[in-house]
């Protein structure tokens, strides 16, 4: 439970994500984003896993246009074939 680790923002949000709390993993991908923005060494496989989970997020808010900027985001990080798909159903 490090707080300079950005995958603790990334499980902490998929813990909001369960329990429906879809502003809060919101936010929390954005402190995990925020982490990685101030690495000197930029690891962009959490990288796009971030952008990935902010998109779920942002798509069970049924904010689909911003979730489709965040999937693609993750994807030009990072190219996994999940996140491919979940683009290809927002």
């Amino acid at each position: 439970m490090n707080p300079l680790e950005p995958l603790y923002y990334n499980n902490k949000a998929a813990c909001y994500i369960e329990t429906k709390r879809y502003e809060d993993a919101i936010a929390a991908c954005d402190e995990g984003l925020k982490v990685i923005s101030e690495s000197e060494n930029k690891n962009y496989t959490k990288l796009a896993k971030l952008f990935a989970r902010k998109a779920k997020a942002l798509y069970l808010s049924e904010k689909l246009s911003d979730a489709v900027i965040y999937y693609e985001k993750s994807l030009l990080e990072d190219n996994i074939p999940s996140v491919r798909e979940e683009l290809r159903k927002v």
